[in-house]
């Protein structure tokens, strides 16, 4: 990596690699959260990436320093001065999240919509329950901090994973 290995420096060029090679993606995790209005600690950079270009990105962030440790058909893993998670978009929900992201020029890449990050936050504890606690957080934190946000779209994430009633009651002023 050129720039120092600070968390910030490796967002840049992890974002600046993508962006100069025409690859479509998106900042979703811990850091996008808080770049949605709730900050939290994280130790690592998660991205949601065309998954067409999956070989591609692969070579990109080797070539870059980076070390693969976990490769499937869904998710690369990097490590290096800061791990790097990149989720595939290959289905047409995240494919559409990737099209509707916008620059953020604090993080130097682009970034996927607060109802986008739900939705995969929804689809995280949905697969793996032991992060229901934590992303239930995060959700409930992004919808109390982004007042205006497409309820209907968060709706439709939650519909498409079973979990309306759960969303109804982490959404502030709904909930037991």
């Amino acid at each position: 990596m050129g720039e120092a290995s600070s968390f910030g420096g490796v967002l840049r060029e992890v974002g600046a690699l993508l962006r100069d090679a025409g690859v479509a993606h998106a900042l979703i995790g811990g850091v996008a959260v808080g770049l949605h209005g709730y900050a939290r600690a994280t130790a690592d950079i998660d991205l949601l990436v065309d998954g067409t270009r999956r070989d591609e990105v692969l070579d990109l962030m080797t070539a870059a320093g980076f070390t693969l440790a976990v490769a499937t058909e869904e998710v690369l893993h990097f490590t290096g001065p800061v791990p790097v998670d990149i989720l595939l978009a290959r289905r047409e929900t995240t494919r559409q999240m990737l099209a509707e992201a916008t620059p953020d020029p604090m993080a130097g890449t682009m970034l996927l919509r607060v109802e986008d990050i739900i939705g995969l936050k929804i689809q995280a504890f949905c697969n793996n329950p032991a992060r229901k606690w934590h992303d239930q957080a995060d959700i409930a934190a992004l919808i109390q901090n982004n007042p205006t946000l497409d309820w209907a779209r968060v709706q439709r994430y939650a519909a498409m994973f079973g979990v309306e009633s759960l969303l109804e009651e982490i959404r502030p002023g709904t909930g037991a």
